[in-house]
């Protein structure tokens, strides 16, 4: 029972330092982590609500089939929440981002008025979801429906936002790109 306590006592006290790193470190866009002035303060933001799931099939599905679809479904998971954050969250990692995770035709396509305005001083994401449809003959596209509402300030204005985006991906070599989207914003005020 005491070595028990002692694991988890470890796991409690390793969980916190990461907690505490995380808030002192963001990210490049990259995955590099960028320090943070101390002083910034944590926002929160709502939690991400993703499903994957086997779309395009008929009739049962092999194992094999299913293996595969499951083995895409956190590569696919992070890609759409790498492209979300860099447009709502870290406006300095968009082109790296849109290099990275868009087809060139639909990066040049891409609104620049999508996500938060550039003068974004806070922004606060209240509802982030998402629900990915992987092609069962393959895994090797994807359709996803994305919302994303979002309230904050820029230019000294308050705004709030709502997001609605539809995202065509391929996996093109080993990374998962959007090809086409279909993406509707509107200013709630």
């Amino acid at each position: 029972m005491q070595g028990r306590r002692r694991g988890i006592a470890g796991a409690l006290a390793a969980l916190l330092l990461g907690v505490a790193c995380s808030h002192t470190t963001g990210s490049a866009g990259d995955g590099t982590p960028v320090a943070m002035p101390p002083s910034a303060p944590v926002i929160e933001q709502a939690e991400w609500r993703i499903s994957a799931h086997p779309s395009g099939n008929i009739g049962p599905m092999s194992k094999r089939e299913l293996r595969r679809v499951r083995a895409e479904s956190l590569p696919l998971r992070r890609a759409v929440t790498e492209v979300y954050d860099a447009l709502f969250l870290d406006p300095a990692a968009r082109p790296a981002v849109l290099n990275k995770r868009f087809a060139a035709r639909a990066a040049r396509a891409l609104p620049a008025r999508s996500g938060v305005p550039a003068s974004v001083e806070k922004v606060r994401t209240t509802l982030r979801k998402a629900d990915i449809g992987i092609d069962a003959s393959g895994a090797r596209r994807a359709a996803a429906k994305v919302k994303i509402r979002a309230r904050g300030i820029a230019s000294g204005e308050r705004f709030a936002l709502l997001h609605r985006g539809t995202l065509w991906l391929e996996k093109k070599g080993g990374t998962w790109k959007i090809m086409a989207f279909d993406v509707r914003q509107k200013r709630l005020r």
